[in-house]
């Protein structure tokens, strides 16, 4: 920084400049992170789509046993995109909040003066 500054309003408004451009970097960071998991759910649920009408549309034509194992691929290709959605989400979560600053702030009580769960 190297400034003299003249008094303390000039010390808090450059202070804000710089928490902006770093907050603003942090939100391009937290969005580069999201993509990534979007895509690999994305990438999961065209593996789900094509494997359903792929796999499924070879055991449809089964006499007596197609339909039901058709169904049965149904379900477990959807029981798998939910687990990887599932998964991602807990990682995108997991790593944008890794990626806070702890807050310092006081917990907040009710008027009946217990704390508050958070």
């Amino acid at each position: 920084m190297g400034k003299e500054m003249p008094n303390v309003t000039a010390a808090e408004n450059e202070g804000r400049k710089y928490g902006e451009v770093i907050g603003a970097l942090s939100a391009v960071g937290g969005d580069v992170k999201m993509d990534v998991h979007d895509d690999k759910i994305g990438d999961a649920t065209n593996t789900r789509f094509y494997g359903y009408h792929a796999g499924g549309g070879m055991i449809t034509g089964i006499p007596v046993i197609g339909d039901g194992a058709q169904r049965l691929v149904d379900i477990g290709l959807n029981q798998w995109l939910a687990g990887i959605q599932a998964e991602e989400g807990s990682l995108s979560k997991e790593e944008l909040g890794a990626t806070r600053s702890p807050r310092t702030s006081s917990t907040p009580t009710s008027q009946s003066g217990a704390t508050s769960a958070r």
